[in-house]
């Protein structure tokens, strides 16, 4: 989940945006994507209660993948210079659009349903020690993807980092048709025989 650039977004927005665009006020459109972030926390309360929750990390995996594919087309036509590069100057703003797109998808279904799930999956005599451990790894996640991201640039480019991480979304979708099940209107004791 985190290996998808949603917690690197958030920590390294700034830089991001440097490395993205040059018409955009960086520290700006940090705080605005943490508003958009709120934004899209508040859209996910009634989505998850009208809409599957495979579909909504279906499609939010792929918002989010599609966004992360512009992104790095944009930041590789940057590093390149050239005609292409040329091409997305004027588009100052299709990077911000880009990483919005993937907030709000972020927000709305990878970032938040995996933690429903916790609540779902664990027996009720195991739940209080699996759902800690559960986050206790997703913790230790979220630092080794915030901590690598400044070598992966180094290693693949700027760019390179994001194709990455749009292939962990991709990735993420045949990962949720595959093994997810549906659990939304289902009660406890039929989640417990969906996981038998």
């Amino acid at each position: 989940m985190f290996f998808s650039g949603n917690v690197t977004l958030s920590f390294y927005a700034v830089d991001i945006f440097r490395m993205s665009t040059s018409g955009v006020n960086q520290y700006l459109s940090a705080i605005i994507l943490g508003v958009i972030k709120l934004i899209g926390t508040i859209i996910f309360v009634p989505a998850v209660q009208y809409y599957s929750r495979r579909l909504l990390l279906c499609i939010s995996s792929f918002v989010m993948g599609l966004s992360l594919v512009v992104l790095a087309v944009v930041m590789y036509s940057r590093e390149t210079g050239g005609t292409m590069g040329e091409k997305f100057e004027g588009l100052y703003w299709l990077p911000l659009l880009c990483i919005t797109l993937f907030m709000i998808a972020d927000s709305i279904g990878l970032g938040s349903i995996p933690f429903l799930y916790v609540g779902e999956f664990f027996p009720s005599e195991m739940r209080s020690v699996m759902s800690g451990l559960t986050t206790g790894l997703s913790n230790l996640e979220l630092f080794l993807a915030v901590k690598t991201f400044p070598n992966l640039c180094n290693k693949m480019g700027d760019s390179g980092a994001f194709w990455l991480y749009a292939a962990v979304c991709f990735t993420a979708i045949l990962f949720t048709l595959i093994f997810v099940p549906e659990t939304r209107g289902k009660t406890l004791q039929v989640i417990t025989f969906i996981r038998v």
